[in-house]
């Protein structure tokens, strides 16, 4: 167990690159923030780092754990995406 110092006043996300083997559970508030920023594409959140968020996203939805309005909102606010991997 570790604790690490975290500015929230701006959009972060935990498993940067998406190189971990877990998922991060965001309240519905940081992901609509995380969302916001990383759907204007300006480099900020990687395209590694949007796939992660959705996956999560519908994995912990899946799961009973996170909401499935949070899952449908990340997938709106990424409607203009231009990678496709």
């Amino acid at each position: 167990e570790a604790t690490f110092p975290v500015d929230t006043s701006k959009p972060f996300k935990l498993n940067a690159g998406t190189t971990g083997v877990y998922h991060v559970l965001y309240t519905p508030e940081r992901l609509n923030a995380i969302a916001e920023v990383a759907a204007k594409g300006d480099d900020v959140f990687t395209t590694e780092d949007r796939i992660g968020l959705v996956y999560d996203a519908s994995a912990l939805s899946r799961a009973g754990l996170g909401k499935v309005s949070s899952a449908l909102s990340l997938y709106k606010s990424f409607k203009n995406e231009k990678e496709c991997t």
